[in-house]
C-alpha cells in the first residue's frame, strides 16, 4: 500500500476593502527575488473580498517557501490563514492579521 503524500503548510490570504480597486500580489523566493512569473493582479469589488491560495497557484513551485507582498494604493484589511495538512494528531492551522506597512490607520 502506497503512503499518501504529505503536503505540509499551505497559506491562504484573504483581503477586503471598502472601495472597488485592484491590488497586486508578488511572490518572492527566500533570497528576495520574484518567483518566476508569479505577479498576480486582483480586482476587488466595493465592499468585497478576494482570496489568494498559494497552494493552488500553478506558477509557484511545489512546497513554495517565500514571501507574498500585497500592494494597493488604498487601505486594505487582511488575514493570513496557514494550514499544515501534514499534521494528523492536533489542529495544524493558525491565522494572523496581515502586517500594515503603508501606515493606513482607518
Amino acid at each position: 500500500m502506497a503512503r499518501p503524500r504529505v503536503c505540509g503548510c499551505t497559506t491562504r490570504i484573504r483581503v477586503a476593502r471598502a472601495w472597488a480597486r485592484s491590488l497586486r500580489v508578488t511572490y518572492l523566493d527566500p533570497s528576495g527575488f520574484i518567483e518566476g512569473n508569479s505577479i498576480t493582479t486582483l480586482v476587488i469589488p466595493a465592499l468585497g473580498t478576494a482570496t489568494v491560495f498559494l497552494g493552488a497557484d500553478s506558477r509557484l513551485p511545489d512546497f513554495f517557501t517565500g514571501t507574498a507582498i500585497i500592494l494597493s494604493d488604498q487601505p486594505l484589511i487582511g488575514i493570513g490563514n496557514v494550514v499544515d495538512y501534514g499534521v494528523r494528531t492536533r489542529d495544524g492551522s493558525w491565522a494572523y492579521n496581515l502586517v500594515n506597512q503603508r501606515g493606513f490607520t482607518s
